[in-house]
């Protein structure tokens, strides 16, 4: 390659600043070849990345709830107190620019409530380690839509509980993680009563003694 060879608006004969609109070098004469510009890579891989945001729930048998075991219970993870959305709220929520501002409050609290595919990582590898737990990764269509509601400052069904995964001694993920589930959607377990009871035949000798 020749000094300026390749760099737009320099000589490829002699590194000279070209002239603007020239079709020949004023320095040394060569003719002026046209250089297309490089396009710079900013490391979106020539395109950006499409926002992602994940669910993930857990399905747990032999789980003791107020004194009685269920099966097939579905818990349903979310994140607490994260105070800045994952990505913007305008490219997660349909419609989010005509939105008022208290109709803007619902979806905003479920993106938040959503995991990146990083903390859905981190938090499926918690719970099988420390949990004995399988999680299953689920990704979200984006954009929601502006009805949807956060697991947490609403009104809840009958049966609904929350497991505050979080405050757990073996907890040592970097953003705090709550479950919710219904109770009423699990299978009750069915205990047999332990307990026999013994039929004595009753003959008819035995009869007359405790008749009156």
């Amino acid at each position: 390659m020749t000094l300026g060879e390749g760099i737009p608006g320099v000589c490829g004969g002699c590194g000279a600043q070209l002239l603007p609109d020239s079709n020949f070098c004023h320095n040394c004469g060569s003719k002026v070849v046209p250089v297309e510009p490089v396009p710079i890579d900013r490391g979106g891989g020539g395109s950006e990345e499409p926002p992602r945001l994940y669910h993930v729930f857990s399905s747990v048998s032999n789980f003791r709830y107020q004194g009685i075991l269920y099966d097939n219970l579905k818990i349903n993870w979310f994140v607490v107190g994260r105070m800045k959305p994952q990505i913007p709220f305008n490219r997660a929520i349909a419609n989010y620019p005509d939105l008022s501002p208290a109709l803007r409050v619902h979806p905003e609290n479920y993106i938040l409530e959503r995991f990146t595919r990083m903390e859905a990582d981190l938090l499926r590898g918690y719970l099988a380690s420390a949990q004995k737990l399988d999680a299953v990764i689920e990704e979200l269509e984006l954009p929601v839509s502006e009805s949807e509601r956060a697991y947490r400052g609403g009104t809840t069904p009958p049966g609904t509980d929350f497991l505050q995964l979080f405050k757990k001694k073996s907890y040592d993920l970097p953003f705090n993680v709550e479950g919710i589930f219904n109770i009423k959607m699990a299978d009750e377990r069915i205990v047999p009563d332990e307990r026999a009871t013994v039929v004595t035949k009753i003959t008819p000798e035995i009869l007359k003694k405790i008749e009156p």
